[in-house]
């Protein structure tokens, strides 16, 4: 299994980074996480870094593939017991939290985990394949046919989450099922910088372009992000993505 990927981070107009990201990556499988933090400057960086550092620290402890899943899922509910109890241990990082994303990926399929707005998509050919459906009051307003996709990334409460680690002991967990892929397949896990800073238009006319450079054999990642994506969403705090690419 061979791989594309590219990770990018930019602080926007905050005077901190709470989001982080990691990944493992061997010849049979891969994780990607990304979590996107809040609570205070302090507290919403401290969130985002223990919940993707449990996941990928159990992720990298348990080689038993056949059961990666179960693992995964069980790594995110000790990734919102350990922000709890830091947050309840000291008071300036109470009511700390974050969103979570996660792309599983071995040999046969991948498969998405999610808590929060901080999504997941599958591109292919520059046509979208799956988006996650993110634990937000607006995404219960689409739902419902109350908002558009568009007017819900642009409404005021856009940011008020429905869910999110470290905010309560019982958490909704949402997973994709088994997704196949192709090569030259698409995925971009990213925070709300990066989603509610560009229509959905914007989004894939920018994985687009990457798609073609790529498929010619002449891609130059850093510049196809710095020209477009970048700069289009770089005034917002959470711009953070990370970029995966199927290559066989």
């Amino acid at each position: 299994m061979k791989l594309i990927d590219f990770e990018y981070s930019n602080i926007g107009e905050r005077t901190t980074q709470q989001d982080f990201f990691g990944k493992i990556v061997n010849e049979r499988e891969a994780i990607f996480v990304v979590a996107d933090g809040m609570g205070g400057r302090k507290g919403g960086a401290m969130a985002s870094e223990i919940a993707t550092k449990t996941i990928l620290n159990s992720f990298n402890n348990n080689i038993q593939s056949d059961s990666r899943r179960d693992q995964i899922r069980q790594s995110i509910y000790e990734a919102n017991k350990l922000i709890l109890r830091t947050g309840s241990s000291n008071p300036d990082l109470s009511g700390m939290g974050t969103t979570i994303a996660i792309l599983f990926i071995n040999e046969q399929s991948a498969y998405t985990f999610h808590v929060g707005d901080s999504r997941v998509y599958q591109f292919r050919d520059g046509q979208l394949i799956y988006k996650t459906k993110d634990h937000s009051k607006v995404s219960e307003m689409v739902e419902n046919s109350i908002l558009s996709e568009e007017e819900a990334r642009v409404h005021h409460e856009s940011n008020v989450l429905t869910q999110a680690l470290g905010i309560q002991s019982a958490i909704n967990i949402s997973e994709s099922g088994d997704m196949p892929y192709e090569k030259f397949d698409t995925f971009l896990i990213c925070t709300d910088g990066v989603w509610g800073a560009m229509s959905f238009d914007q989004l894939q006319n920018c994985l687009g372009d990457y798609d073609e450079l790529v498929s010619n054999s002449s891609a130059n990642i850093s510049k196809v992000i710095s020209n477009q994506m970048i700069d289009t969403s770089s005034k917002r705090q959470d711009n953070l993505l990370l970029y995966y690419k199927t290559d066989e």
